[in-house]
């Protein structure tokens, strides 16, 4: 089926293919995990217990059986599949240890027997499993003799179902209204060998407890409680609990579904809080607030027995309780949270969700999840007024609560001989971040319990392939996580969730003692599915971890960037100007071609071509050192799959190198840059388009074989797929055939006019060499003016005073150069100054100040043009900007004249359209660079 969708405003229509609407991977996802073992038939060593005669279960611990039926089930089914007797003479005692943790197991092998010894079922559950893994390991039905024991450190362990309805826009799917099994048996089985014994699912209080104040109900909510019973009783009997995670109580309002309607907090007053511009805060530190929370948290939990706990968005996403809105940048208005301050006020919101669930079910758990991915950009909050602020809310924990951080939001990194700021998940750079430490630190002063936020499995980074293979990092980040006394870990949010080496990492990993060396934990981790291929697995584990460790330390290339599914972008030989769309949605338009949306200004055209090639390539290396064992593997279709996930990330390395040099080169001809190389140029970009359709049609063949391959949890479809994939082939035909007639103008004196300089109909200002000589441009009733002071960009504005001092605001959109994203650096008459902190790091410093001048404001930017990345853009070219001045009556603007774009994150709905020139003093006109 095709679906043909128009590029936002400029070029032809580009026609791909809809995303499939089946996906084989969930139907794999049930089929039994144990199959034909294809043992070696090799002699036991003498340092092995041997099995081959068959063991049989001399169970003591009989009060587990029920508990454990999967478990041994489970042991049964893999002897059948090693051809190993059961009932055999070898006995696998199982016994209980009260001097043992619930999880902790102790394995003592000997020649005549294997004890299995722990403090709970969980303990023996995990005790069969490494059984397994130990025969598997050996390539048969041995068993190393000695003891072995290993204790739980990170005890919860939360992931997700990999397919399963986000409950979220724009499908709105929720998993608690359909008759759609996320949870068939052997999938259970799979998460539970992978030490999963935590899975997340997204509710609304009020969907389930609804309320005469809470809105419409969605759905029936019996329903949803029938439907959670089952999957909690499913999941149960693989010693897995099902947490509820949610953003609540939520705030009133009449905007976003997320609020609840404010004609609920006209029947019931007494819950607001907080006033904003557009909400009001549920307040929990009132008594009726609080009521409400304990008793809809008591009778969920009640109703549904055996929920794991509660994860809660308490600070960093959607307003709810008083304090949750400090991204603002105002102070708290509340009457009793104002005056209470941040810690108390967070402490009795706490204590409130505590005992709800508490009053349902004593042993689930709370879990204040405190998602700050990156700070406030304005306020008393912003850069360390953040990490203290979350500090103080620690510090404040009540008994009972886990405080759950993002282990690498807002940690700083060196690349390019400059500082970075790593913002939201990374699965590339270790970690912990400085606030993820400060706040380990409090909750242990607090006497609560510290959780951590990663992503196992993949992240933002890259989400279009179940998992990367990267297992090194977690080893890194877990012997991090061990010495910050983490106990519970959130392992995925709605993607990083598959099955695979990743989270077979990361269980393992979570239990004491951690192998003394990454590369002995490698090795041990590769041994049962790889054997005697071990060590080339390991090694092209390595070389994938030092590649991805250089991975882009900018937001945007996480949220947009090229890795994910460039290989589905268009290529546009000829400019057009066209935004590209959020990674972890479906339903945008093509991504277009400008690419530095995804990297500028925090890296010029140049280092983001040469760091993202440098990847690809010592990718491709790894890869060079396994790609041999496709052949050999050819018949496990399992390890054929590990194997396809390896390639496919070569593939998409490359993709993502090729997108980026093909519009640097483009750039290049376009600036003139390469005039007396333009026959060479085209030659190059002849060779990116032969490779890329080259490597087009391999992934396809790849994503034929493994459904999962370009399906994005999140988006709940495939970003890339066979169909898209070999129409988007054709599509680059087209592009080759464009350089053919683009030769034909190589002696043109610019092979696009109007691109790299301004054309006739754009409007243009002199950029001036002093404040004095500066021409003013008009702005509503007010003036602008650029200049260049040195090795600065400044520009002023000079507005009638309006409104609130604090949302008077003059915004400079600075495009250093084209395809780059125009960065907003913002100034309001009460003096702060800002800009989007996801596209400029902290270390890039800029001045901005406000002046009273008697009924008039003056705003005044100072930028080092060093930190725009666009060398030249301010001596050569030239470069493309706009002013707006916001007010609470009105907005007005230098160049007005297209409509906003659809609202993206980092970006927000600025149009491109929406620009003007500033061209150098020495060019004096238009049209001259």
């Amino acid at each position: 089926m095709l679906a043909r969708v128009r590029g936002r405003r400029y070029g032809r229509p580009v026609t791909i293919a809809s995303t499939p609407t089946s996906w084989e991977f969930a139907t794999e996802l049930a089929e039994p995990l144990w199959s034909d073992l294809c043992w070696s038939g090799r002699q036991p060593s003498n340092d092995e217990a041997d099995l081959r005669a068959g063991w049989h279960l001399d169970d003591r611990a009989t009060q587990w059986q029920a508990g454990l039926e999967t478990a041994y089930a489970d042991l049964a089914d893999f002897a059948t599949a090693g051809a190993v007797p059961q009932g055999g003479p070898y006995p696998l005692v199982v016994e209980h240890d009260p001097t043992l943790e619930p999880e902790e197991h102790r394995i003592v092998v000997e020649a005549a027997q294997c004890t299995v010894s722990s403090g709970g079922p969980e303990g023996i559950r995990r005790a069969v499993f490494w059984l397994e893994d130990m025969m598997r390991a050996r390539r048969g039905p041995f068993l190393p003799l000695g003891e072995h024991r290993r204790t739980p450190v990170i005890t919860t362990r939360i992931s997700r179902c990999f397919f399963g309805p986000i409950n979220r826009p724009p499908a709105n799917r929720d998993e608690l209204l359909d008759d759609v099994d996320y949870y068939p048996e052997q999938y259970l089985n799979r998460l539970a060998h992978e030490g999963v014994n935590g899975l997340w699912m997204t509710i609304r209080l009020r969907d389930l407890v609804p309320t005469d104040w809470s809105g419409p109900v969605n759905g029936d909510p019996e329903r949803r409680l029938t439907k959670l019973r089952r999957t909690v009783e499913a999941c149960a009997r693989y010693g897995i609990k099902i947490f509820l995670f949610c953003i609540d109580p939520a705030a009133f309002g009449d905007g976003p579904e997320y609020l609840v309607p404010s004609a609920g907090l006209a029947a019931h007053p007494e819950f607001g809080g907080h006033r904003s511009e557009t909400f009001t805060a549920f307040c929990t530190n009132s008594e009726p607030g609080r009521a409400y929370v304990v008793e809809t948290l008591g009778r969920i939990f009640s109703e549904v027995p055996g929920l794991g706990g509660l994860i809660d968005i308490t600070i960093g996403e959607r307003p709810t309780h008083c304090w949750s809105d400090v991204w603002s940048g105002k102070p708290i208005n509340c009457p009793r949270c104002g005056p209470a301050g941040v810690g108390p006020s967070f402490a009795a919101h706490l204590r409130a969700l505590r005992d709800g669930v508490r009053a349902g079910n004593p042993e689930a758990r709370v879990i204040s999840w405190m998602y700050c991915p990156y700070g406030p950009e304005r306020g008393p909050y912003v850069g360390a007024g953040m990490a203290d602020l979350l500090t103080e809310i620690a510090q404040h924990t009540p008994e009972g609560v886990t405080v759950q951080v993002n282990m690498e939001s807002t940690g700083t990194t060196t690349q390019l001989e400059r500082e970075f700021q790593v913002l939201d998940y990374s699965l590339a750079w270790v970690g912990p971040s400085e606030i993820f430490d400060r706040v380990s630190q409090a909750v242990a002063g607090a006497g609560a319990e510290m959780g951590a936020k990663l992503q196992v499995g993949c992240s933002h980074e890259v989400a279009t392939v179940p998992y990367v293979p990267v297992p090194g990092n977690l080893y890194r980040k877990y012997t991090e996580l061990h010495a910050c006394g983490v106990s519970e870990v959130m392992q995925c949010w709605y993607f990083g969730n598959a099955p695979g080496p990743m989270t077979t990492a990361a269980g393992r990993l979570s239990f004491a003692p951690l192998p003394a060396a990454e590369a002995d934990f490698l090795t041990e981790l590769a041994a049962p599915d790889w054997g005697p291929d071990a060590p080339a697995m390991v090694g092209a584990w390595q070389q994938f971890r030092e590649a991805y460790a250089r991975f882009p330390a900018t937001l945007p290339f996480s949220w947009f960037g090229p890795v994910h599914d460039a290989i589905m972008w268009p290529w546009h030989l000829d400019p057009v100007d066209e935004p590209i769309a959020p990674s972890w949605q479906l339903g945008w338009w093509p991504s277009g071609d400008r690419v530095g949306e995804c990297f500028a200004p925090g890296y010029s055209f140049a280092e983001i071509d040469a760091l993202v090639t440098s990847i690809a390539a010592q990718w491709a290396d790894g890869w060079r050192q396994i790609a041999s064992l496709v052949e050999k593997y050819a018949r496990d279709r399992r390890r054929l799959l590990d194997l396809g996930v390896a390639e496919a990330m070569t593939l998409q390395w490359a993709s993502a190198a090729r997108t980026l040099r093909f519009h640097h080169v483009r750039e290049q001809l376009a600036r003139g840059e390469r005039d007396g190389d333009r026959g060479a140029a085209l030659d190059e970009l002849a060779a990116l388009v032969d490779a890329e359709r080259g490597d087009t049609l391999r992934l396809a063949d790849l994503a034929e074989i493994d459904s999962r391959l370009g399906f994005h949890s999140e988006a709940e479809g495939h970003k890339y797929h066979p169909a898209g994939l070999r129409q988007r082939h054709e599509l680059l035909g087209e592009v080759a055939e464009g350089l053919a007639r683009l030769r034909e103008r190589l002696d043109d004196e610019e092979l696009w006019p109007g691109w790299a300089t301004p054309s006739a109909h754009d409007q243009t200002v002199v950029l001036a060499t002093t404040a004095e000589s500066a021409t003013h441009q008009g702005i509503g009733d007010g003036v602008w003016s650029v200049w260049r002071d040195g090795a600065d960009l400044c520009l002023r504005a000079d507005v009638p005073a309006s409104g609130d001092a604090a949302d008077d605001t003059i915004t400079f959109f600075v495009e250093a150069r084209r395809l780059w994203p125009a960065v907003p650096f913002s100034v309001s008459r009460s003096g702060e100054a800002w800009t989007r902190s996801q596209l400029l790091p902290p270390s890039q410093r800029w001045q901005g100040t406000a002046t009273d001048v008697g009924g008039h404001w003056q705003a005044e930017v100072r930028i080092p043009l060093e930190i725009l990345r666009a060398p030249g853009m301010a001596t050569r070219y030239g470069f493309r900007m706009n002013v707006v001045h916001r007010t609470d009556a009105q907005s007005v603007a230098w160049i007005n004249q297209a409509e906003p774009l659809r609202r993206r994150l980092c970006f927000d709905d600025s149009n491109p359209a929406n620009l003007g020139w500033v061209v150098p003093e020495a060019a004096g006109s238009p049209g001259v660079g």
